[in-house]
């Protein structure tokens, strides 16, 4: 068992991730991994961590108290860090990397925007260390980040049963709620104006991250925690790009769509690599 600088004093609704685990598909098991890949990202690159090192993925907040000195940084959903120690409170704001003595208890704010917020972390054993990343800012991310949609869309592909979707223009031309019933492995969209039925299973086939299924309970989008093959038509397919972002909305939100060509496609996830490079190359 990994030893942790902290400890969960009230558990709130958090996981603890890890690097996502490929090769195994073919058994039945998906990579899994943070639901938002790049919060953990950038966050571990501002420590000085290994890409995916472990991280605590927050929904509900905890109360954490510290065990040994550490440096660390919240990213994803946007919450303030409040730090009681000695009498005294500090906030930290998000994306800030701030250190922490033993002793002090970590609590946070709700999200004010966001629904899965990183607590990263790395131990601290020299004064330079700490001086080197106490401080680090992330600055404004659509500034750091510039891959994302400007209208906040989530783009997608035609999947191979594309036309199981009678009106793909409908699709996207409406924004669909995500509903209660929805988890790590799929969030499930409904709306009120839907008026293709599914038309039922088929031969199962694979499926991947982001894969838009069309069940008779309404589409789903298949997260990074699903399960490898499925039997209903894959109408649509989340660009790489986008994943993280959808696993920022939660249950009850609307999410609206954009239709684009693998052209584009390719041209956005080649700008999110040129986007995480200079990032990179920012803190080191």
């Amino acid at each position: 068992m990994l030893k942790r600088p902290f400890e969960i004093l009230e558990q709130g609704l958090v996981y603890f991730r890890s690097a996502p685990v490929f090769g195994f598909q073919d058994v039945g098991i998906s990579p899994g991994g943070p639901m938002d890949r790049l919060a953990v990202l950038s966050g571990n690159i501002m420590l000085g961590r290994d890409d995916y090192e472990e991280s605590l993925e927050i929904i509900i907040p905890p109360v954490l108290k510290v065990l040994e000195p550490f440096c660390f940084v919240i990213t994803g959903a946007v919450r303030d860090v409040f730090l009681d120690c000695d009498g005294q409170r500090t906030v930290v704001h998000h994306g800030e990397v701030a250190y922490v003595k033993a002793g002090t208890y970590i609590r946070m704010s709700e999200a004010r925007r966001g629904f899965r917020t990183y607590f990263l972390w790395k131990a601290v054993t020299d004064s330079g260390e700490k001086k080197k990343l106490e401080g680090r800012s992330r600055g404004d991310f659509s500034a750091s980040f510039t891959f994302y949609d400007r209208e906040g869309k989530i783009r997608i592909l035609p999947g191979p049963e594309s036309s199981a979707f009678p009106d793909p223009r409908d699709f996207s031309s409406y924004p669909w709620k995500i509903s209660s019933d929805s988890n790590e492995m799929g969030y499930r969209l409904e709306r009120k104006r839907n008026s293709y039925p599914a038309r039922g299973n088929m031969v199962s086939d694979a499926v991947s991250d982001g894969t838009i299924q069309y069940t008779p309970g309404g589409p789903i989008i298949l997260l990074y925690h699903r399960q490898t093959v499925g039997g209903y038509p894959r109408i649509f397919q989340v660009i790489s790009a986008d994943l993280d972002k959808v696993a920022q909305f939660s249950p009850g939100e609307y999410m609206n769509f954009r239709i684009i060509s693998l052209e584009e496609s390719l041209e956005i996830n080649s700008i999110r690599s040129r986007d995480i490079g200079l990032f990179r190359s920012l803190f080191f």
